[in-house]
């Protein structure tokens, strides 16, 4: 029987780690599963729906330096209604869970799926699900005040980058 080339060997033995690795176990899945269940509950989806109008009211302040009428702040409103209803909807949230369920099992090991489980069934974990809608209104403004200056060298790279680009013509 021929000897396998040591290229070869390592070849091999990488690959099959790789599949070892991707693979994580039915319990670490199952772990991963609970804890996306428990950290993206319908209660705290339902409370960022409900928070997302406020979302929307600082949004719309943001965009009142822009000078819209009446009927731009409209559509700017409706828009990024349609926006946040998108982001919280089934259709997305279920398409982030499948993600995430994998994501945590290949990341985390079974012992920490365990503890972040633990946490989230705790008391502790049960108020920061419940009470994470309203530190984020809350959290808004601060947001807002940081968004601003940044919205404002967007806005500026994006007139830059027109001029640029039309004068490359």
């Amino acid at each position: 029987m021929k000897r396998m080339s040591p290229l070869l060997a390592l070849i091999a033995a990488v690959s099959l780690s790789a599949l070892t690795h991707a693979q994580p176990s039915s319990e670490a899945k199952q772990l991963a599963l609970e804890v996306v269940e428990l950290s993206m509950s319908d209660t705290l989806m339902q409370g960022m729906r409900q928070s997302s109008g406020s979302m929307v009211a600082q949004l719309q302040k943001q965009f009142a330096n822009m000078k819209l009428n009446a009927k731009q702040q409209e559509i700017m409103q409706k828009s990024m209604t349609e926006f946040m209803d998108d982001m919280l909807g089934p259709e997305y949230m279920g398409k982030l869970r499948v993600g995430m369920v994998d994501a945590f099992a290949e990341t985390y090991s079974v012992e920490e799926l365990r503890g972040i489980r633990d946490f989230y069934r705790s008391p502790a974990g049960i108020a920061f699900i419940q009470k994470s809608p309203q530190a984020m209104t809350k959290a808004m403004p601060a947001m807002q005040g940081a968004l601003e200056p940044m919205m404002a060298r967007m806005r500026e790279r994006s007139e830059k980058l027109a001029k640029d680009l039309e004068a490359a013509k």
